[in-house]
C-alpha cells in the first residue's frame, strides 16, 4: 500500500480512482505520441479532456484520424466500455466501505500514528486492529475482547477494544526497561506522593516517574461504555492504563492504587474495570476483592471510613465537618469527599475538596 499524507486522507478511497478515464487515457497517448494537447482541443472543439468519460462515434472517427492510427477508435471504444463496467464495480465497493466506515468513525482517531501508510483512513485503522482485510475489523474485534476478563457489565467490546489497543501502541512506544516490582513498591510505601494528592500537574506526569519501575502508565481520555481502567502484562512489563471518566482526582487516584495493586498482587493477570465493586464472577472475585483491599489502605486508611459513612450517613454542615472526618479516619478530606459522593451524602460544599481532572 502506497504512503499517504494524513492530514489530506479520504476516510475511504473510492478504487474507480486507480483508473484512467478515457479522456486521461487519450492525454497520456497524446504524450506518448509527442503530439500538442492544445492542438488536439482546437481539433476535437473541446475546453479540456481529462474528465471526459464517453466519446461518442463520431468524436471517436476524428481522434482515429487527427491521431493517423488504424483502429484506433475501436481501442478507445473498448477502453471507456471498460471503465464504465470498472465504475460500476467501484462504486458498489465504495458503498459497501463507507457503510462499514460509518461503524468506526467514532474511533479511528484513537489509531497511533504510525499506522499510517494504507491508502485511505480505513485501511489505517485495519492495520491498527491487525488484520489485512477491512471487512474482518468486527470479526476480529469480537475474537480478540471475547478473551477479556472485565469486572462489571456495560461495555461496548468494540469501543473497549479499541481504547486498549491504543494503550498498548503507546506502551511499546515508551521503550521502557525491566520491570523493578521492589521500586514500584518503594514508591508506594514512602508515600511522597500524600504530599500531592490534589495536584492534578502531579498527576498527569507520573508516567514519567513509573517508566523508571519498568511500568506502563498510560493515561488516556475516557471513552463511552468502556472502563475506569485496566492492567495488562506485555513481554513481563505492566500496563496500567487509566482513563478520566468522571473527570474526578479522587477517582483516579482510586483507579490508579487499584490497578497497582492488581500489578503487585496479580503478576501477569489481565483485568478490566468497568466497576469497582466486587464482582460475581467467581474467577475474579478474589482478585477484585484484594485489589480494593490494597487501595483501601493505602488511600483511605482500611475500609472504617466507606462503612462509618453509609451506615451512620453524617449530617454535614459545613467543609470542616469533612476536615474532621478525614482526620478521625486519617486520610485526606478528598477521599471523604469521594465517599460522600458514593453515599448520595452531598452538600453544595462536598465537591470543592475534589479538583478536576480531564487527560
Amino acid at each position: 500500500m502506497g504512503t499517504t499524507d494524513s492530514t489530506i486522507k479520504e476516510d475511504v478511497f473510492n478504487p474507480i480512482n486507480l483508473f484512467n478515464t478515457v479522456g486521461e487515457e487519450l492525454a497520456s497517448l497524446i504524450k506518448l505520441h509527442q503530439k500538442s494537447e492544445n492542438d488536439f482541443l482546437v481539433h476535437m472543439e473541446w475546453d479540456e479532456l481529462n474528465s471526459r468519460k464517453k466519446l461518442a462515434k463520431k468524436d471517436l472517427t476524428r481522434i482515429q484520424d487527427w491521431f493517423g492510427i488504424e483502429n484506433f477508435a475501436e481501442y478507445l471504444s473498448n477502453f471507456q466500455n471498460n471503465y464504465k463496467q470498472k465504475e460500476i464495480e467501484s462504486n458498489i465497493t465504495y458503498k459497501e466501505y463507507k457503510s462499514l466506515f460509518k461503524k468506526f468513525k467514532h474511533l479511528v482517531h484513537l489509531k497511533t500514528p504510525n499506522f499510517n501508510t494504507g491508502i485511505d483512513l480505513l485501511s489505517d485503522f485495519a492495520d491498527f486492529v491487525g488484520v489485512e482485510d477491512e471487512k474482518e475489523i468486527l470479526n476480529s474485534i469480537r475474537e480478540q475482547a471475547a478473551l477479556y476478563k472485565i469486572s462489571g457489565g456495560g461495555v461496548d467490546t468494540l469501543n473497549l477494544f479499541v481504547w486498549r489497543r491504543r494503550g498498548e501502541e503507546l506502551f511499546k512506544a515508551m521503550n521502557l526497561p525491566d520491570y523493578d516490582k521492589d521500586s514500584l513498591l518503594k514508591w508506594v510505601d514512602e508515600g511522597h506522593w500524600k504530599n500531592h494528592l490534589t495536584d492534578v500537574s502531579y498527576f498527569k506526569v507520573l508516567p514519567n516517574l513509573f517508566k523508571t519501575f519498568g511500568v506502563g502508565l498510560v493515561l488516556e481520555p475516557f471513552l463511552p461504555k468502556t472502563v475506569y481502567g485496566l492492567v495488562d502484562w506485555i513481554e513481563q512489563k505492566p500496563l496500567i492504563q487509566i482513563s478520566d471518566r468522571d473527570k474526578n482526582l479522587a477517582v483516579c487516584w482510586y483507579t490508579l492504587f487499584h490497578e497497582i495493586g492488581h500489578v503487585l498482587l496479580h503478576e501477569n493477570h489481565q483485568i478490566f474495570e468497568e466497576n469497582f465493586e466486587d464482582t460475581k464472577k467467581k474467577e475474579i472475585a478474589k482478585s477484585e476483592h484484594e485489589a480494593n483491599q490494597f487501595a483501601f489502605n493505602y488511600l483511605f486508611g482500611g475500609d472504617k471510613l466507606r462503612k462509618s459513612i453509609f451506615q451512620s450517613r453524617p449530617r454535614l454542615s459545613s467543609e470542616s465537618d469533612i476536615i474532621n472526618l478525614a482526620r478521625q479516619f486519617n486520610t485526606h478530606p478528598m477521599f471523604v469527599s469521594y465517599w460522600l459522593i458514593k453515599a448520595n451524602l452531598t452538600t453544595s460544599f462536598t465537591r470543592n475538596f475534589i479538583p478536576k481532572i480531564q487527560f
